[in-house]
């Protein structure tokens, strides 16, 4: 009689998040090596993503790290849609480790400023590192 309660009960809690009705698209945690050696496989997805952001006056950039941006390859980054809060917490985010959620758009077009796609819809953002270790107060949004 246990063992029955108990499977009504654990298949109870497995039903209850689709049957709600309630489609909830939870991003998928990626490093910027999948995203660049697989775009395809996360075209169009929400994607989590940490990497040295920089924003600039042209272009906004999330290098793998701090290396490939100081020596500017950005083979080894993408772009992404600055929003406009981003732009208010500036000083907080440029040359710091950054994770993002957001959209990623595939791109293979090989074009400057960036072949390697965008991370578009950024929902959210926080600070992840700063250059001399992991922060202990980020900024989360």
């Amino acid at each position: 009689m246990k063992i029955a309660r108990r499977s009504l009960i654990v298949g109870m809690m497995v039903l209850i998040p689709f049957g709600s009705g309630a489609q909830t698209e939870y991003p998928v945690h990626v490093s910027i090596i999948q995203l660049i050696a697989t775009p395809e496989r996360f075209d169009g997805k929400i994607v989590a993503v940490t990497g040295f952001l920089t924003i600039g006056r042209e272009s906004d950039f999330l290098y793998l790290s701090r290396t490939d941006y100081e020596h500017a390859l950005p083979e080894n980054a993408l772009t992404f849609d600055l929003t406009e809060e981003m732009g208010k917490d500036r000083e907080q985010l440029n040359g710091r480790y950054v994770s993002l959620v957001g959209v990623f758009r595939a791109s293979r077009l090989g074009g400057y400023p960036c072949p390697n796609g965008k991370i578009t819809n950024v929902s959210r953002y926080h600070v992840w590192s700063f250059s001399n270790g992991p922060v202990d107060d980020t900024l989360d949004h």
